[in-house]
């Protein structure tokens, strides 16, 4: 999935509103950001868990 407005907080919000964890349902979701970072230099993959509570 692409997420649009995600720098402005909107996109989430509405792609949940259009259904999107419901279809397809999911188990897992693996997100890539793209950041500038002091400590994340390149070829460096960070990762987070971040898991959403349902």
């Amino acid at each position: 999935m692409f997420q649009p407005g995600e720098e402005y907080d909107t996109g989430a919000k509405f792609l949940i509103e259009q259904g999107i964890l419901e279809n397809p349902k999911f188990d897992v979701m693996f997100a890539q950001h793209i950041l500038l970072a002091p400590n994340v230099v390149p070829r460096m993959i960070a990762l987070k868990d971040n898991q959403i509570k349902r």
